[in-house]
């Protein structure tokens, strides 16, 4: 099976039971572009489910131009690559989902945060989304929390 930077693939990868590996493939390219998140996935045994469709007013950013965000982006750098991803939707194209780490019942958006403003300014609803854990206690409630909540 070919990778590619999309959510055709990322779905692709997930039939044949191997949406960890699209995972890294993903992040460890010129497309997904966070290499130290992926290495940070390979330190323990992890769980993904996906993609699935994530209701948007119920994700968290992590990164972002807002002042007390976990990893600051410059505004104007941030803006510029969300409303190109605007554009890029408005004329048909297809993003990957976004990744998201399900703990407490929150969900935060690990890799993703432009593509989530993007379809927000868009007026969807939700988006398509991997969620992960890790294996073990945290994986179960996160099977938990999708099966009573989505």
């Amino acid at each position: 099976m070919e990778y590619q930077g999309n959510l055709s693939s990322a779905r692709d990868f997930a039939g044949q039971g191997n949406l960890g590996e699209w995972v890294q493939q993903y992040l460890c390219s010129e497309e997904g572009h966070n290499l130290p998140f992926a290495q940070g996935l390979r330190q323990e045994p992890r769980v993904y489910l996906g993609p699935m469709a994530l209701p948007l007013e119920r994700l968290e950013g992590c990164s972002g131009p807002e002042p007390d965000i976990q990893f600051p982006a410059y505004p104007q750098d941030f803006e510029n690559r969300v409303q190109a991803l605007v554009e890029f939707l408005e004329n048909g194209g297809e993003l990957p989902p976004v990744i998201v780490n399900i703990t407490g019942g929150r969900l935060i958006v690990n890799d993703g945060n432009h593509r989530v403003v993007a379809y927000t300014r868009l007026g969807a609803a939700k988006c398509q989304g991997i969620l992960w854990a890790t294996a073990g206690e945290e994986s179960e409630a996160m099977l938990a929390w999708v099966e009573k909540v989505l």
